[in-house]
């Protein structure tokens, strides 16, 4: 495994040239501020042979990803998160702490995946689908009550299509379909197809 991730020098020719002459003027050295960003980025971060990143990717600490992973541009991981081999994170993609994310496994582009969030092998999730794990809505509310995290589960094989949303403690069964644009508010069993504004069981796969 690598424990390093080196950003592209074409990044740092293109701030010495043409960056001084454009908003980042008031940055005294451009180029040091953002190669301290990208250390910050690479401590704690282990990840295997034949995995690629986009541009501006963010990783917090304590992150563990696989072989032949491919992580998009402008994408952020955060910490205690952990992403199986040949798994693909698409462009501009949030993924919460405590995540985890099986092998052959697809997030595409502008995913919002919440903390606590497991993602089985060979999942499929659509452009924006969005995670929630807080039935009450008072992590930042206390007056509401105790927090308690409770986040979806996507078992092995299932497919949700863009635009889903899935609502906290709700269970995808294995090699399920979610339509696209679907909320689903209960759990799905296997084998099933589930789609529409609530989603509602249709047919068998």
């Amino acid at each position: 495994m690598t424990t390093q991730y080196e950003p592209h020098n074409i990044f740092y020719d293109f701030a010495d040239r043409f960056l001084p002459f454009l908003c980042f003027r008031r940055v005294a050295n451009f180029r040091s501020f953002y190669k301290s960003t990208i250390d910050q980025m690479a401590e704690g971060i282990t990840y295997g042979a034949g995995t690629e990143f986009g541009e501006n990717v963010c990783i917090e600490p304590n992150v563990i990803i696989g072989k032949n992973c491919y992580i998009g541009t402008n994408t952020v991981i955060r910490n205690n998160t952990v992403i199986g081999d040949n798994s693909v994170i698409g462009h501009l993609v949030l993924i919460e702490k405590d995540v985890q994310i099986g092998e052959n496994s697809t997030v595409q582009s502008q995913c919002s995946i919440t903390q606590g969030t497991v993602i089985g092998d060979n999942v499929f999730l659509g452009p924006c689908v969005v995670c929630a794990n807080d039935k009450k809505m008072v992590k930042y509310h206390p007056e509401r009550g105790e927090f308690i995290c409770q986040a979806p589960i996507f078992k092995d094989g299932c497919s949700v299509g863009a635009a889903s949303h899935i609502l906290p403690g709700v269970v995808i069964g294995e090699n399920a379909v979610v339509g696209m644009g679907s909320t689903v508010t209960k759990d799905i069993p296997a084998n099933q197809k589930w789609y529409g504004h609530r989603a509602v069981f249709r047919s068998v796969k």
